[in-house]
């Protein structure tokens, strides 16, 4: 915890800014969090200069398989009026925000840096990102409301004003390293937090208008970055005063100062931060790799004596040196024989005629049984990590063949409990973050702006109503699983089941319905009952909230369940069908592949009968004409 400073009112605002984000960088939980994520960042990175050095990059691809598992799609935005009584006009608002959510989620960076926040959550144990509000704007005459004419002014030219002309509500990716928040045991606890500029000289001159002696102030603070000379700049958020303040190391004074500029409900422009292994008693996370640095030395230091022994098993071996024609036996082809010299004659003298007694090869079986040790015991290692980290070999995509689907089954749902507090994180980060955003579109936005976004025509009542009772009136969410990736076949059987639930509850209340035995608004609320328990009937419960509570509405309601359900039913048996095809395919193009495999065996086969004949033919001749006393040409 840092000591609670003492703000000394002969130091300037600026300079007394600087400091507390000095002490902030300094205290003893902060700076210890930092090193541990520095060092996990250069090991994920390789970047690292001592033995840690990845000879087996076991770290980068446990951060790999974890972001795959828990962030593979961009969220989506939920948005719905709060309570179920509220009037249509509280829907069609929330559909506009919604959209409006959606048009910047699909025309902004918003998945990419969201991405670059989960990466650093899960290598640094934070991962933070800041909704910025961008406004672009142009001079326009001031229009005269009576005569509908510029006005003018006192030189006969037009009153000039600044319109609006364009809005973009995005989620900027800050680094874990240019985050700060106050010292606290809490994010409530928290008062302010600042976000670090690297700035060039023409970027301060022009955001800040500053004076040359004051740039070579801050100047006089550079450091030399990848591309070119930056400055930092902290943006400090004050949520005790309300205040937007931009202040530098070098300047007694803020470089800018503003009065809440976005209005928003928790003053902060960013959500709390995705932290992991928080303290109890401190607002601090510790990344995961400090947990399984040891077992990443033991596999750095395995896979360097593993690739040692490696280069040093080699198939080599010695020969006398009056025998050099055996030199040629590393070049020579099968079935070659090489001729020796006198080569019986040496054997004799040996008293031994094996391949041994005129080469002798490097005995390479000690290496290899150290080898085979090693490779297990790496194994044995790289288990311990994934068991300490969660990550199941079902969700590597490592299970076995001769493992039973109840046991794969088992392994899914271990590996989504050990991985699913990161996943609500993540869910909960964005969902901060889709209220910061619709908090800006609905006190910021234009009409005009906001219609376009939304593809909708709301009035400006409807627009009056949005910005004072956002909070109030409409939940926020992400959608369940949406960051997730997308099963298919897991969907549509969801969905098969809904609509087969739904319909099979018609079929047994529906009669009594008509028969006047229960109410039609009690089957039809039991409906809404049923289908808010499913992932995806919200836009079934949409419609079926217009339904007048009559029997022949649910009737009609009845005949397009049925559709759907035969519609998916038949669904599901093309996608079997095509499976079974493509089954069917494959199995006849391995066939086609092994009679193609048995024809070249058995083509092989009659060559090499064939030379056998031929050779037996050649040697007939030649020995019938060693008989045959007649000359023999030469020609040379």
């Amino acid at each position: 915890m840092v000591e609670k400073e003492k703000d000394d009112d002969d130091v300037k605002l600026g300079d007394r800014w600087v400091k507390r984000i000095n002490r902030e960088i300094n205290s003893p939980l902060h700076k210890k969090w930092r090193e541990q994520a520095k060092m996990a960042e250069q090991s994920y990175r390789d970047e690292r200069d001592d033995n840690l050095k990845s000879e087996f990059p076991i770290w980068w691809s446990t951060v790999e398989i974890t972001k795959a598992a828990i962030f593979a799609n961009p969220p989506k935005p939920d948005v719905r009026k709060r309570y179920n009584d509220q009037s249509k006009t509280e829907d069609r608002l929330a559909q506009s925000i919604e959209r409006a959510l959606s048009f910047t989620d699909d025309t902004t960076y918003f998945f990419d840096n969201g991405q670059l926040a989960v990466g650093d959550f899960v290598v640094a144990g934070c991962g933070q990102a800041k909704v910025e509000l961008d406004t672009e704007t142009q001079d326009a005459p001031i229009i005269d409301p009576i005569s509908q004419q510029p006005m003018m002014d006192e030189d006969g030219k037009p009153l000039l004003q600044k319109v609006i002309t364009k809005q973009t509500v995005k989620l900027r990716h800050f680094h874990w390293s240019k985050f700060g928040w106050e010292p606290g045991k809490d994010w409530d606890s928290c008062g302010w937090v600042y976000f670090t500029h690297d700035m060039t000289e023409d970027e301060i001159e022009e955001q800040f208008g500053l004076e040359d002696d004051q740039l070579a102030l801050i100047c006089g603070t550079s450091k030399e970055k990848q591309y070119q000379k930056t400055y930092d700049v902290y943006e400090v958020w004050d949520k005790k005063n309300k205040k937007q303040l931009f202040v530098a190391k070098g300047l007694d004074d803020p470089l800018e100062e503003n009065d809440d500029p976005l209005k928003l409900a928790n003053f902060f422009p960013c959500p709390k931060p995705m932290m992991t292994n928080i303290k109890s008693d401190a607002f601090v996370p510790k990344p995961d790799y400090c947990f399984i640095e040891k077992q990443c030395r033991n596999i750095n230091r395995l896979s360097s004596r593993i690739s040692n022994l490696t280069e040093q098993i080699k198939d080599i071996g010695f020969y006398d040196a009056q025998l050099g024609e055996l030199s040629q036996l590393s070049s020579a082809e099968d079935g070659t024989l090489v001729p020796v010299k006198n080569l019986m004659e040496r054997l004799n003298k040996t008293g031994k005629t094996d391949f041994d007694s005129v080469i002798a090869k490097q005995d390479n079986q000690g290496k290899a049984i150290v080898l085979r040790e090693l490779i297990a015991q790496r194994d044995i290692e790289k288990n311990n990590v994934f068991e300490t980290v969660g990550i199941a070999d079902i969700v590597r995509g490592a299970s076995q063949a001769s493992e039973t689907a109840a046991a794969q089954t088992i392994k899914a749902q271990w590996a989504n409990v050990r991985i699913g507090p990161k996943i609500k994180s993540i869910a909960m980060f964005f969902r901060e973050s889709f209220r910061l955003m619709s908090e800006v579109i609905a006190e910021h936005f234009t009409l005009e702006q906001l219609n376009r976004m939304a593809g909708m025509q709301l009035t400006e009542e409807e627009h009056q109503a949005l910005k004072n009772d956002l909070s109030r009136q409409y939940a926020i969410d992400v959608e369940t699983d949406s960051t997730l990736a997308a099963d298919d076949a897991e969907e549509r059987g969801q969905r098969l089941e809904m609509v087969k639930a739904m319909t099979d509850y018609l079929n047994v209340y529906l009669p009594l319905a008509q028969q006047k035995l229960i109410p039609a608004e009690m089957v039809k609320q039991t409906m809404l009952f049923v289908i808010r328990s499913f992932k995806y009937g919200r836009q079934l419960e949409e419609s079926m909230q217009n339904l007048p509570d009559n029997v022949q509405q649910l009737q009609e309601l009845q005949q397009q369940l049925q559709q759907c359900q035969q519609q998916l039913e038949q669904a599901t048996q093309q996608s079997q069908q095509l499976q079974q095809q493509l089954g069917k395919i494959d199995q006849q193009k391995n066939m086609r592949e092994d009679a193609k495999t048995q024809a070249e065996i058995q083509n092989d086969t009659a060559l090499t009968g064939a030379d056998v004949e031929l050779k037996a033919a050649q040697t007939a001749n030649t020995y019938k004409d060693a008989l045959t006393p007649e000359p023999v040409s030469v020609t040379y």
